[in-house]
């Protein structure tokens, strides 16, 4: 059996790659690392969760594809309303807001493509 320590990348079908570059950049911290082709490839300052942005014009753009959301962690002390609010100012919609069990709270919100992600 293989050892993995996390999940390395999500690879998205979206409209416009800088678009959702300036999203995930304003809410979450990416920045562009590399492009191939089609494709541009992002990451948090510290390289520890990476996006590929994929350029595409098809239907599936948006689409979950059986994936009910992803999921980012905050780093310490940063505060989910301050995410919330910022993700909301960038364009996001915040279908959901919780807590998973007593002290672990969640906000599931959408990017500009419709793709859910939570915080």
């Amino acid at each position: 059996m293989a050892t993995i320590t996390c999940i390395s990348h999500i690879h998205l079908y979206v409209r416009d790659p800088d678009r959702s570059l300036a999203f995930y950049r304003a809410v979450l911290g990416f920045e562009e690392k590399f492009r191939v082709r089609d494709q541009l490839f992002a990451s948090t300052p510290d390289e520890g969760a990476w996006l590929t942005l994929h350029q595409s014009d098809a239907d599936t753009v948006g689409t979950m594809g059986g994936v009910a959301h992803f999921g980012f962690a905050l780093a310490e002390g940063q505060s989910l309303d301050d995410a919330v609010r910022e993700a909301e100012q960038a364009g996001s919609r915040l279908i959901e807001r919780g807590e998973h069990m007593p002290g672990l709270s969640y906000a599931l919100l959408t990017d500009l493509d419709g793709y859910v992600f939570e915080i």
